[in-house]
């Protein structure tokens, strides 16, 4: 899903050297008082895109502060092959968020401003201690750096300013834009606490390791090109089926680099292009089919209810061997048979996986992982568990089905992977009602610094 507002999934790398996440769905608009005339970056943006008509850039009645909130996300299927058309990526967004709220630097514009090629922009992390500034080139869009580096700060507000620039045509709204880009950028980014790690602590003070403690200058053609919906892309719309949630874990077994593993993968490609050509096109097949089963399973959710819940609920409490004797009737026999064909579907993804990674050299499903997988996926109500993305050490995932996940949380915690809070979530990218610090939710922003 291609959206282009300035979020702090692009703006934050989780944790050291971590990965932007890809914000999908959705913009909420909200009224504000008649005086806070300027706009912001993360509205201005998106504003006109096709897939937002109700936004308008031309009313000068939205707030000196904008939140914007985005997703993480788990990429279940498509590592890789996401890299080269037109294979897909078949992806779940998380409750755990990313939020930026933005301001203007300065209250009021400078008499000589109207000289100016350049204006200020400055970035701030209260969690992590930090703060960048640059100085932003108000004809090409592209930063200068003034301190440390940062390319998912620098990339994330290059391509929103070039947006708003692409998507903003009248006189009024251009006028708008160019004085609220004259006060500068105020853009503090935060992030909930469940994208950040705790193992070190919960190990350091002898606790479980249980879910309970865990806390350029073609920058404007490419936007242009982006926003007018020039891409030969899709954007599908996907979640789970109902009764299935999503459980993510954290083995602690050292971190992986996504770049250097799809370098590794990308220099294979080269060396043997038969045999990756042969292993990337039964990889999307199998891709596909898994999408398929389980876009039918909610299909037959939404047609056979009962039928699909008594299924549910029964695997749910059985070993993947046994689903088939819980079908009694027709209805309940293809709910059966989806949910078996998805889990093959996936066997034969990892299997895949493991053979490109020892191909091309680099750990994408490691031996700890596979051992940990296999058994994960022989647990009673598992549908599927894998290693999302790139792959490596960083994390595990698992579809579970029912009430079954509390079983698999703790197989996990005794086998020294630490479950962690995140569940699936499809809210979209959003603009927020106020800074998610002052509000008391479950996955809440905490004030601490996290070192």
């Amino acid at each position: 899903m291609q959206t282009f507002v300035c979020t702090p999934s692009h703006l934050h790398a989780r944790r050291s050297g971590g990965h932007a996440r890809d914000p999908p769905r959705f913009l909420r608009l909200r009224q504000r008082p008649r005086k806070a005339a300027a706009r912001v970056v993360v509205l201005l943006s998106a504003a006109r895109h096709p897939a937002f008509p109700q936004l308008r850039i031309a009313s000068p009645q939205l707030s000196m502060e904008v939140v914007a909130s985005a997703p993480g996300k788990v990429l279940v299927a498509g590592g890789y092959l996401v890299l080269e058309r037109p294979n897909a990526g078949l992806v779940l967004s998380t409750s755990a968020r990313f939020y930026a709220i933005v301001r203007p630097l300065r209250d009021e514009l400078s008499h000589d401003s109207w000289a100016w090629a350049w204006t200020d922009v400055k970035v701030t992390s209260p969690q992590l201690s930090r703060e960048a500034t640059y100085k932003l080139s108000l004809k090409k869009s592209t930063l200068q750096l003034t301190e440390s580096a940062n390319p998912f700060v620098e990339q994330a507000v290059q391509f929103s300013v070039a947006a708003a620039k692409v998507t903003v045509t009248d006189k009024e709204g251009k006028e708008a834009l160019d004085k609220l880009l004259l006060q500068g950028l105020h853009i503090t980014i935060l992030g909930c606490n469940d994208f950040y790690s705790y193992r070190k602590q919960i190990e350091a003070r002898g606790l479980p390791l249980t879910p309970e403690v865990t806390g350029g200058h073609c920058m404007a053609d490419v936007v242009a090109d982006i926003v007018t919906q020039s891409w030969d892309h899709e954007k599908v719309k996907f979640s789970l089926p109902p009764l299935m949630s999503l459980l993510l874990g954290e083995p602690g077994t050292g971190g992986s680099s996504t770049p250097s593993m799809v370098g590794s993968v990308k220099q294979w490609q080269k060396s043997d292009p038969q045999k990756s050509k042969e292993t990337w096109s039964k990889l999307g097949i199998a891709n596909s089919v898994l999408e398929n089963q389980l876009r039918n399973l909610n299909k037959l959710a939404e047609d056979h209810w009962e039928a699909y819940e008594s299924v549910l609920r029964s695997c749910s409490r059985l070993t993947c061997s046994k689903w088939t004797e819980v079908a009694t009737n027709q209805h309940q026999e293809l709910i059966v048979r989806s949910l078996l064909a998805a889990r093959d579907a996936f066997l034969e993804i990892r299997l895949h996986m493991r053979e490109m990674g020892i191909a091309a050299g680099v750990p994408i499903e490691p031996e700890s992982q596979t051992q940990l997988l296999d058994a994960t996926m022989n647990m009673e109500g598992v549908l599927l568990a894998g290693v999302p993305g790139a792959g490596g050490f960083d994390a595990v995932f698992s579809v579970i089905l029912g009430e079954a996940s509390d079983a698999v949380a703790k197989a996990w915690s005794s086998a020294g992977v630490l479950p962690l809070l995140v569940r699936e979530d499809p809210r979209g990218v959003s603009l927020e009602a106020g800074d998610p610090r002052t509000r008391e939710v479950s996955t809440a922003v905490s004030s601490i610094q996290i070192n």
